[in-house]
């Protein structure tokens, strides 16, 4: 018998392929969850443990498809069975929309505006340009400008993905004495709201574009902060507010090239006075050969950023280098939450 074939036939091997072919059917996950948020599932079971039957009722849609659906999520550790039916399990509920740190929203924004685009991850590849460059809706965030409805869901799925960092950020002792936090790049406000929440003798602003306004303006009104915060509208390559004792650029730099993040942290250099604070929060690969789940999630956000924006992760060293080029220097690194650090940089 051919020793490569009596090889390829061994358990060890059929391990590898069972593995690889979850490894390649894995976007049946995404679409799962879709479907269960667009039907209203989450949020069905979040009010009450229920039946297939009673669901497929309460959600118009036939039983036994339904069932199924229910059967592939609690595959997924999203549902369990129950005497009463179905019922979420905590994971599961983190996809209900009125659980706090839900990322209902950030699923609905993967699904509809970033999935998609990986279809052309080939292309993006080959020619070095984002899909959006490639498919004609051009670089940066324009495309959200005039359209509430697009802009609405990227805001919401940006404050989804960033409640647990932004929790984490808030317990931070490097902001025990900060008393005014300026948020670049800040959507709607989760992280100011939650350091605000954190420190009362704080008060914050949140600076973004124009298309974030009306949603930053009804969150913290929502969170009881108005009077503590407020938003401004601008761009950061043209001024950063000034007066903050503390900055905070949370994933925004990995969404521009190089000469772009020098500008946007010269901004945030010139905003600030001498003893001011800068917290770079973003994903750092470790600087030896990537081989666990948290380098797994750097790889797959590096991509994404490849195919959304032509842009990219950095290592830890690269952040290094671009904010020495700016005046900064690194105080401390610390880890918070989702795979995420915060680089606490201060003027040299």
């Amino acid at each position: 018998m051919d020793s490569r074939v009596e090889t390829l036939d061994s358990t060890s091997d059929a391990r590898q392929a069972a593995h690889l072919s979850d490894l390649i059917n894995s976007s049946w996950i995404t679409r799962a969850i879709q479907s269960a948020i667009e039907l209203g599932v989450f949020d069905a079971l979040r009010e009450k443990s229920t039946t297939a039957d009673a669901l497929a009722e309460q959600l118009a849609c036939p039983v036994p498809p339904l069932q199924r659906l229910l059967v592939a999520l609690v595959t997924l550790q999203l549902c369990q069975t129950a005497a009463e039916g179905f019922r979420l399990t905590r994971m599961g509920e983190l996809l209900a929309s009125d659980t706090p740190g839900s990322l209902r929203d950030w699923a609905r924004f993967w699904c509809e505006d970033l999935e998609p685009l990986w279809s052309d991850l080939g292309r993006a590849i080959r020619t070095g340009r984002s899909v959006r460059d490639i498919r004609g809706a051009g670089r940066g965030f324009g495309r959200l400008d005039g359209n509430a409805e697009k802009a609405g869901l990227f805001n919401a799925a940006m404050a989804s993905n960033s409640h647990w960092v932004a929790q984490a950020f808030a317990r931070s002792a490097e902001l025990e004495t900060v008393r005014h936090l300026v948020d670049v790049g800040g959507g709607r406000g989760a992280l100011v709201a939650a350091v605000l929440h954190a420190h009362t003798a704080a008060a914050g602003v949140v600076f973004d574009l124009p298309h974030a306004h009306d949603g930053a303006r009804a969150f913290l009104e929502k969170e009881g902060l108005s009077q503590r915060a407020k938003f401004i509208a601008g761009d950061f390559f043209a001024e950063v507010p000034p007066g903050g004792d503390a900055y905070v650029l949370k994933s925004v730099l990995h969404d521009w090239g190089d000469e772009e993040c020098k500008l946007i942290l010269a901004r945030c250099r010139a905003a600030m006075a001498s003893t001011g604070r800068l917290f770079v929060i973003e994903r750092l690969l470790a600087e030896d050969s990537p081989d666990d789940l948290s380098d797994r999630a750097w790889a797959r956000s590096d991509l994404n950023m490849m195919v959304a924006l032509g842009t990219r992760e950095r290592h830890g060293q690269e952040y290094r280098s671009l904010l020495q080029t700016q005046g900064f220097d690194i105080a401390s690194l610390r880890p918070l939450a989702m795979g995420l650090t915060a680089i606490l940089a201060v003027p040299s």
